[in-house]
């Protein structure tokens, strides 16, 4: 072979595999980093398995940063990220860590649950908070104690069954007559029930049936609402009731207090009347029997008509007193005034001091 065409081939293959080579370093490298618009955030969390420098930092699925560098203070995991400069941070948002099944893990840029402060513009060396989400295989490794529980749980409760059915098939064996007779007899109701459910069919089937149905749940408002206020009038009269009862207990009260003595009181007076009374029926007695001063006067006309002619000849004297008595009280008027003037003349002299 000649020697040019072998150094040709020899100077392709070279130039080739350069170019593959810079494509591969294009795309498994992130050169982002020497941008220089570029700003640092850290980060702490307590936390960070899988997260290594250059971990991919991203906001909904989409590339942002990638991490710095990572450190430890303390117990807890100090992760600087490297932000692109025209994605802004906030401090109402927090980094969460993703992981997968592999290992590989990835920062998440999320919204806090609750806020500290109202969301502020993060510079740069700001600070961030960071949590970490539940890893996948210890997640697994969890519900793995679990999944054991569960099986045997499902083993448990398959024996179990087993022995519900033996215990099932021990019963129906040797009743499987009787079995069958419950099940004829089932039957036998289930005609029946189908034969009744067909004559009440036929009842409500029936028009004028259907209409009186129709017109009593028409009239059910009325009766629910003549109800109501049938039980509000009862509720009203029992109220007014309990407020007489409050009242009658408020009079009751004070008497069954001096009950004692209002007892005492009525018996003396029952007894005064009964005296009374007593004393009335005496009284009635004596003027029905006639023989006594008030039966005369009742029953005697003659003694009734000279006591009426004593009182008239009473009353003509008094009458006639009257003028008497006015001189009388002149004359002691005059005496009594002028005592000098006691004689004779002094009676019949008219002077200003006589009334």
């Amino acid at each position: 072979m000649d020697e040019k065409v072998v150094r040709f081939r020899v100077g392709v293959l070279v130039v080739t595999t350069g170019l593959i080579t810079a494509i591969l370093v294009f795309m498994f490298n992130d050169f982002s980093s020497i941008s220089t618009n570029k700003y640092t955030v850290h980060v702490r969390f307590d936390e960070a398995p899988g997260v290594r420098t250059s971990t991919p930092v991203r906001r909904s699925g989409v590339l942002i940063g990638r991490v710095a560098h990572v450190d430890l203070d303390g117990t807890q995991a100090v992760i600087a990220l490297r932000i692109d400069g025209h994605r802004e941070l906030r401090s109402d948002e927090v980094f969460q860590i993703n992981s997968s099944l592999m290992g590989d893990a990835s920062l998440e840029v999320i919204r806090a649950r609750q806020p500290v402060a109202p969301g502020t513009l993060i510079k740069d060396g700001g600070q961030m908070r960071g949590v970490a989400a539940a890893d996948p295989m210890k997640v697994l490794g969890d519900m793995q104690g679990n999944l054991t529980e569960a099986i045997q749980a499902v083993a448990r409760t398959a024996t179990d069954l087993s022995e519900v059915a033996a215990h099932i098939n021990s019963i129906l064996g040797p009743n499987e007559g009787r079995i069958n007779d419950i099940i004829a007899r089932a039957d036998s109701t289930m005609a029946s029930f189908d034969a009744a459910a067909a004559s009440l069919n036929s009842i409500i089937g029936d028009p004028d049936t259907q209409e009186q149905v129709r017109k009593s749940l028409s009239e059910m408002p009325r009766l629910i609402e003549d109800t109501r206020v049938t039980v509000q009038t009862m509720n009203d009269a029992m109220t007014s009731v309990s407020r007489n009862l409050k009242n009658i207990e408020s009079i009751t009260e004070p008497l069954g207090q001096k009950g004692e003595t209002i007892v005492k009181r009525l018996d003396a007076g029952t007894h005064n009347l009964n005296v009374v009374m007593a004393e009335l029926a005496e009284m009635a007695e004596a003027l029905n029997d006639g023989e006594g001063t008030l039966g005369m006067l009742v029953h005697n006309d003659e003694i009734y008509q000279r006591l009426n002619r004593t009182i008239k000849t009473v009353d003509d004297l008094t009458r006639q007193l009257k003028p008497i008595m006015s001189d009388v009280r002149v004359f002691t008027d005059k005496i009594a005034r002028h005592p000098g003037q006691l004689g004779a003349r002094g009676v019949f002299e008219r002077s200003p001091g006589i009334k």
